[in-house]
């Protein structure tokens, strides 16, 4: 080959590399390395496939910084640290994901680490997505004592989430002191019925002793003036571990908007409840609630219309009047047809179904509201096939503060030793002479009826309004069983689940809840699956 012919084709390989280069760049999104501060301000609006590495370090006093930028569902942007936990923020921080498909993962938010908090001004969200974003991820970061530089009396939040179809997962939230919830949802958007269908799974909140009177709740799902709106949201496999362990607050989760899902989490040591304070139509299942005899400690309160609570398992819950295991609440006068009062909602048509009570002080109140102002009785309310085991020192079973008639009560079996029940005589409710013999089982972790309790085996033909157990399990058309555990020996992997299950990998989380290089799992389209067994 003559030098001409050489050149010629050294030039033609450079532009066809060239070219191949571009292409490959235009498939993989631009590639941003951040080292300080200012690098971090001064990102530019991102493009689909976008990549931002944060080098490991401290960075001080970001201020607020909004990341717009427009992703695709097989083109996430991704924003990550260089090591998933090597990246602190310090001084005061706001971040905000203005877009679509963009991920945000590994970072430290972390007053142990360095101290700081968000500006003082603003209490809306260290993190927050904003109005009308779409398809966003937050993963693997940490939220832990970013207190500092907090305007005494105002109102701070953490985490913030506004728009559509997110997923916040593999977080960690405690020790907040300031007022406000750790973390709200919100729906500033006007559209009203179109569902937010956002995904909160595997996040970890940790101790929170600082509480005040109210509004330091650990979740608040929207707020009062929207409790209508359609957040149609789930909220799964959560670890609440002393999240509410101060008096004064008492809704560990504040439920303020219609058509939500909380199913197999876990609630370990809380002074507080799973509250549905405001909106309707949502479906409590699957959860684990162990109160370790904690003054004020909860399980469910009921407000508003068309929920159901089915399939949960309560231990040791402390709690009595509208702190009791289970609330059914009355509603004030004059309910506004506009649905948005911040006063008490009549819990119409309220199922509490396949339940079991191991140990609690009061099982049922089913009566006023907090304030004690409440007139309406609730209709439509139904008690079914749940099974109650009081300890000697137990409390009534049953605290009744309205008409019986308004309840429904079906194939229940409850067992008081003292035989302190509260109200007998009650059609549907078994009085169980014999207790029904809850024994724990080491390996799932919580107590199921022996294989000779007199709860089991006991359908009498209803249909089921909760046709599946704890474990998944689907029930016979006869609807044999009571409480949420049956004899069936199969079923899907134990819960309730453990530590090692949530949070970020950095911090006590599992290892392989993200993989920065692999952003096809970025996005709303990860894969989340369920825990392949308990993490102690």
């Amino acid at each position: 080959m003559d030098s001409g012919g050489l050149i010629s084709f050294r030039l033609r390989l450079t532009l066809v590399t060239l070219a191949l280069a571009l292409v490959s760049s235009a498939v993989r999104g631009a590639h941003y390395d951040v080292r300080t501060t200012n690098d971090l301000a001064a990102l530019p609006a991102l493009s689909a496939g976008d990549t931002v590495v944060v080098h490991d370090g401290i960075y001080a006093d970001l201020g607020t910084k909004t990341i717009n930028g427009t992703g695709t569902p097989d083109k996430p942007i991704v924003i990550h640290a260089e090591n998933l936990g090597g990246v602190a923020f310090a001084g005061t921080t706001r971040i905000v994901l203005s877009g679509s498909w963009m991920t945000l993962a590994g970072f430290r938010f972390d007053g142990q680490t360095a101290p700081g908090g968000m500006p003082a001004a603003e209490k809306w969200g260290i993190v927050q997505t904003a109005t009308g974003s779409k398809d966003c991820r937050i993963t693997n970061c940490m939220f832990r004592d970013y207190n500092s530089g907090a305007t005494r009396g105002n109102t701070y939040y953490w985490l913030v989430i506004q728009g559509y179809r997110h997923t916040v997962d593999h977080n960690s939230f405690e020790g907040k002191t300031t007022l406000g919830a750790s973390v709200v949802l919100a729906t500033p958007e006007p559209d009203k019925s179109t569902p937010r269908n956002h995904r909160f799974a595997f996040n970890y909140f940790g101790p929170r002793t600082i509480i005040g009177e109210n509004g330091y709740e650990g979740i608040r799902v929207g707020d009062s003036a929207h409790q209508g709106w359609n957040m149609a949201s789930v909220f799964e496999f959560n670890y609440f571990y002393r999240a509410i362990y101060g008096a004064g607050e008492p809704e560990v989760i504040s439920n303020k908007s219609s058509n939500n899902l909380y199913r197999r989490n876990t609630f370990i040591e809380n002074r507080g409840q799973l509250c549905l304070r405001h909106g309707d139509n949502c479906l409590v299942e699957g959860n684990f609630f162990f109160g370790a005899n904690l003054p004020d400690s909860g399980g469910v309160r009921i407000i508003g219309r068309n929920h159901t609570v089915r399939d949960n398992y309560f231990q040791d819950i402390a709690g009595s009047g509208v702190t009791s295991t289970i609330v059914v609440q009355k509603g004030d006068p004059a309910w506004p047809a506009s649905d948005d009062a911040n006063t008490y909602e009549a819990a119409d048509n309220a199922k509490v179904v396949h339940n079991t009570f191991l140990n609690c002080k009061q099982p049922f109140f089913l009566g006023r509201n907090s304030s004690g102002s409440g007139a309406i009785d609730p209709t439509g309310v139904t008690v079914c096939y749940n099974i109650v085991q009081s300890s000697d020192t137990g409390g009534p079973v049953f605290d009744i503060d309205y008409s019986t008639t308004v309840i429904g009560f079906r194939g229940n079996f409850v067992h008081h030793p003292g035989s302190n029940y509260g109200v007998t005589g009650l059609p549907g409710v078994t009085y169980g002479a014999k207790s029904p013999d809850l024994r724990q089982d080491t390996a799932l972790g919580y107590a199921v009826p022996s294989a000779s309790s007199p709860a089991l085996e006991m359908g009498d033909g209803m249909k089921q309004l909760a046709m599946r157990g704890m474990r998944m399990i689907t029930r016979s058309a006869r609807g044999e069983g009571r409480g949420c555990e049956w004899s069936e020996p199969c079923g899907r992997d134990p819960v309730p689940i453990g530590r090692g299950n949530v949070g970020p990998c950095f911090y006590g989380g599992p290892a392989d809840s993200f993989n920065p290089t692999a952003t096809s799992e970025s996005g709303q389209d990860a894969v989340l699956p369920s825990p392949a067994k308990r993490r102690s």
